[in-house]
């Protein structure tokens, strides 16, 4: 009889084993990723209908092939660029920027406290920007300026154009991916 019981409970435990097995790491994955993916972290975001968590999701290392580490993946989001305006101490002026923000007001605020980490003066809000290229040109006086298009080429031309509106000697100083 004791040997009976003992056996039928090393089976239960073998079975519940085997379950667990069966399911895999999904059984215990965050819901909040898909078939395949994990939770590497959560963004924030805060609006006037409230505050929201979004997850950042990775492809599960287990499915990777050796030697490839795994990219943070954020389906159907945005990813945003930011690029704030300063002046470096000398008073020349200059420009900093953060890509691949979820929201653009997280990425903006990003952007100036770069320029003030920076030591840069009078560092302030430019330009917000999401899914595509940001064209910086600069002016012969120095002065920048910055526009935005879908494409990478069509960012170039526009830089320019931007520039072209209000100085003269136009050339473009960096083309941004906001990813």
């Amino acid at each position: 009889m004791h040997l009976t019981r003992h056996l039928l409970l090393r089976l239960g435990m073998l079975a519940l084993g085997m379950l667990a097995l069966a399911e895999g790491p999904a059984a215990h994955a965050d819901s909040a990723c898909g078939a395949g993916q994990r939770m590497v972290g959560e963004q924030t975001l805060v609006s006037a209908a409230g505050t929201t968590r979004i997850p950042v999701c990775a492809p599960d290392e287990t499915s990777m092939p050796a030697g490839q580490a795994a990219a943070p993946e954020i389906p159907n989001m945005p990813l945003n660029a930011a690029l704030a305006w300063g002046n470096l101490p000398d008073g020349t002026p200059a420009y900093f920027y953060v890509t691949a923000r979820l929201n653009s007001w997280g990425a903006m605020k990003e952007a100036v406290a770069g320029c003030e980490a920076y030591g840069a003066l009078n560092c302030r809000e430019g330009l917000t920007v999401a899914n595509g290229w940001l064209g910086v040109s600069k002016a012969a006086d120095g002065s920048y300026f910055a526009a935005f298009a879908r494409k990478k080429s069509e960012a170039h031309k526009a830089a320019i154009a931007r520039c072209a509106r209000e100085a003269s000697g136009c050339s473009v100083s960096e083309i941004i991916r906001t990813s």
